[in-house]
C-alpha cells in the first residue's frame, strides 16, 4: 500500500508519499528503508525537557512556584504550580496582593488535574479579598479545574472567588467542576466594584457548576447565584462575547446561562450558549416556589437587581425542575405546570424522585413542550383519571405510565409523544400525528385488551419494545374512510401474550377505508409467539385477512406493495 507521511515545518505542512510499502493483516509492520533514502533532510532534536500545550505538566494540588514579572511587569504562568501562587498572593492576610495596575498572563494550556482549587479571591474572609487586575488568558486553555472555597460554608467558587475592578479576557476553562452553596461560575464567583469589570472572550466548556441549598440555622438557604461565566455580579459591569458549552448549571434560585444575578446597568452582550442545562434544585422548596420566574432562573441572566442590558446573545439553555418525594404530588406537579403555562413558558422539564402515590398531569397543556423525567419503575404518572391534551411535546423517561382499561385515555391532540425506558401499564390511547417508544415495556396482563391504540395517521416508532399482553397487543385505528400518510416501524420488538387465540400482534382496522396513500409498515427484527394469528391483519368482519393497504418491508425486503 501506499503511505502518505504529514507534518509541520516552520507552520508549513510537509507531504511525502511512499510507494508500496509491504504490510500484512493482523501483524506488526515495520516500515523500513524508504523513509530514511527518500533525498529529504530531517533534522530530528529530541529535548527531554520540553513541554508545550501538548505535553503539560499536571499540577499536584500542592506545588507552588513563585513568579517575578517581566520587563512589561507582566506575570507570566505557564503551569499550574504558578497560578496557584497567584491564588495564594490574592488569598493571604493581612496584605494580601490584589494584583491592582498588573496583568497576570497565560503562556501555556494549564493542567490543574482536577486537584482542589482554592479560588483567587475570598469574599469572606477578614478582610476580604479580591484579584483586581487583569488576568490575559492570551488564548490558552485551564483544564481539569476543581474548584471549591475552602471556606466553612464553601460560598463562593470558580477560578475566581471574588474580584473587583478587574479584567478577564481571552480565556478558556474546560472539563471542570465548581461546587458551592452560594456563588458559583465557572470564572468569577463574586464580582463586586461598580463600572470597571470586564470579561470578554472567553469559553467555559464541559464541566458542572452546583450551589446547593445549605441548613442554616435550622432553615434550609442558600443554593443561589449560579452562572457560567459569573454567579453575582453588582451594577454596571460587563460580560461581552463569551461561550458556555457543554455544561450543567445547578442550585435553587438566582441561575442563568452566563450571569447567575446582576445589578443595574450591567451589560451581558454578545454571549452564546451551546448545549447547556439548568436545573431547578427545588429538593428543598423552602421558598415554596412553582414558577422559573419566581426561582430567577433564565437563559441568559438569572435574576436582575435592577435594568440589565441583555443583548445579541445567541442559544438557549434546558431548564430541568427537579423536586422532591415529599413535593412530587398531583397538586405540585400540576401547580408547576399551569404556572409555568401562565407565566408563558413554552418548555416545562420535572425531574420526578419515586413517588408516595401516582402523579397526575393537568389535563392542559396547550402550547407546551413537557419533558418529565423519573428515576425508575417506582415513579408513576396517573393517567387513568386525567386525558394531558394539546402539547406540542410529551416526553416522558425512566417511569411507569399507569393508563388504566378505559377507552380513549392517554395523550389527546397532542403534537409528539416520546417515551424511553418507560413500562406503560394497561391501556394507552395516542391521538398524536409522531409518536416514538425507545426501550418501553407494555404490560397488559389484567384484561383481554390492547396495549396501545394508534389513533390517527402519523410516523410511528417502536424500537427495542416488548408487548407482554393477555391476548391483543397494538391496534392501528382510525373511524375515517381515508387513510393517507401512516409510517410505522417496529424494530427490534418483541410481543408475548398469555392468551394470544385468534388475537394478532398488530392489528390494522382498516375496514372503513375507501381511499389511502402513503401507508407503510416496516417491521425489522420482529417477533411474536407462534400461536399469535397473522403479525399484521386488517380487523374485517373477524376473518383476519392482511390488509392491502399498507405497502409492508420486513427485514429489508419488501413483502408486499399497497394495492386495493
Amino acid at each position: 500500500t501506499d503511505v502518505t507521511l504529514t507534518w509541520q515545518s516552520a507552520g508549513t505542512p510537509v507531504v511525502h508519499t511512499y510507494a508500496n510499502v509491504p504490510v500484512q493483516r493482523n501483524y506488526r509492520t515495520n516500515i523500513l528503508g524508504a523513509i530514511f533514502t527518500n533525498p529529504v533532510d530531517v533534522n530530528i532534536i529530541v529535548d527531554e525537557t520540553f513541554v508545550d500545550e501538548y505535553t503539560l505538566d499536571i499540577w499536584d494540588g500542592q506545588t507552588v512556584t513563585a513568579v517575578t514579572p517581566n520587563a512589561a511587569g507582566e506575570y507570566e504562568i505557564s503551569n499550574g504550580a504558578q497560578l496557584a501562587w497567584i491564588a495564594q498572593e490574592v488569598n493571604k492576610t493581612p496584605n494580601p496582593n490584589s494584583f491592582q495596575g498588573k496583568t497576570v498572563k497565560l503562556m501555556k494550556d494549564i493542567d490543574l488535574g482536577n486537584a482542589r482549587w482554592t479560588p483567587i479571591g475570598n469574599l469572606l474572609s477578614t478582610p476580604s479579598t479580591s484579584f483586581k487586575g487583569t488576568f490575559d488568558g492570551n488564548g490558552k486553555t485551564i483544564r481539569n479545574m476543581n474548584a471549591v472555597d475552602y471556606t466553612t460554608n464553601h460560598a463562593t467558587a470558580g477560578l475566581f472567588g471574588s474580584m473587583v475592578s478587574a479584567t478577564v479576557k481571552a480565556l478558556t476553562i474546560k472539563d471542570f467542576s465548581v461546587s458551592s452553596t452560594h456563588y458559583a461560575a465557572a470564572i468569577c464567583a463574586y464580582n463586586e466594584g461598580d463600572n470597571s469589570t470586564v470579561i470578554e472572550n472567553c469559553v467555559v466548556e464541559n464541566g458542572q457548576i452546583v450551589s446547593s441549598p445549605e441548613m442554616l440555622n435550622g432553615e434550609w438557604d442558600n443554593g443561589d447565584k449560579v452562572g457560567g461565566i459569573i454567579g453575582y455580579t453588582v451594577n454596571g459591569n460587563k460580560v461581552l462575547g463569551c461561550t458556555v458549552k457543554d455544561v450543567e448549571i445547578k442550585g435553587y434560585r438566582d441561575m442563568g446561562g452566563i450571569v447567575g444575578c446582576a445589578g443595574a446597568n450591567c451589560e451581558v452582550s454578545g454571549n452564546t450558549l451551546e448545549n447547556v442545562t439548568i436545573t431547578v434544585d427545588a429538593i428543598h422548596n423552602y421558598k415554596n416556589y412553582t414558577t422559573l420566574a419566581a426561582h430567577n432562573v433564565n437563559n441568559f441572566v438569572g435574576r436582575q437587581t435592577g435594568a440589565v442590558t441583555i443583548e445579541n446573545n445567541n442559544g438557549d439553555a434546558t431548564i430541568v425542575y427537579q423536586i422532591s418525594s415529599e413535593s412530587a404530588t398531583t397538586e405540585n406537579v400540576a401547580a408547576i405546570v399551569s404556572n409555568a403555562i401562565s407565566a408563558g413558558e413554552t418548555q416545562v422539564n420535572l425531574v420526578l424522585p419515586e413517588t408516595a402515590e401516582p402523579v397526575k398531569l393537568p389535563s392542559n397543556l396547550t402550547n407546551v413542550t413537557l419533558t418529565v423525567e423519573g428515576t425508575g419503575e417506582n415513579t408513576v404518572i396517573d393517567i387513568v383519571n386525567a386525558t394531558p391534551s394539546n402539547a406540542d411535546l410529551v416526553a416522558l423517561k425512566n417511569l411507569t405510565v399507569q393508563c388504566g382499561q378505559t377507552n380513549y385515555k392517554g395523550f389527546q391532540h397532542t403534537d409528539e409523544v416520546y417515551m424511553e425506558n418507560c413500562t406503560i401499564k394497561g391501556l394507552n390511547f395516542i391521538y398524536a400525528p409522531q409518536a416514538t417508544f425507545k426501550n418501553c415495556v407494555f404490560d397488559q396482563s389484567e384484561q383481554r385488551q390492547y396495549c396501545l391504540w394508534l389513533y390517527v395517521a402519523g410516523t410511528y416508532l417502536f424500537e427495542d419494545c416488548t408487548f407482554n399482553t393477555k391476548g391483543k397487543a397494538l391496534l392501528v385505528y382510525n373511524e375515517t374512510n381515508t387513510w393517507n400518510n401512516y409510517d410505522i416501524t417496529l424494530k427490534n420488538c418483541a410481543f408475548h401474550s398469555s392468551d394470544p387465540t385468534d388475537k394478532a400482534a398488530l392489528e390494522i382496522h382498516s375496514e372503513l377505508v375507501t381511499s389511502y396513500s402513503n401507508c407503510r409498515l416496516v417491521l425489522d427484527n420482529v417477533t411474536a409467539d407462534s400461536n399469535f394469528a397473522s403479525a399484521w391483519v386488517e380487523k374485517n368482519n373477524g376473518t383476519g385477512v392482511a390488509t392491502q393497504y399498507f405497502t409492508v418491508v420486513k427485514d429489508g425486503v419488501t413483502i408486499q406493495t399497497a394495492a386495493n
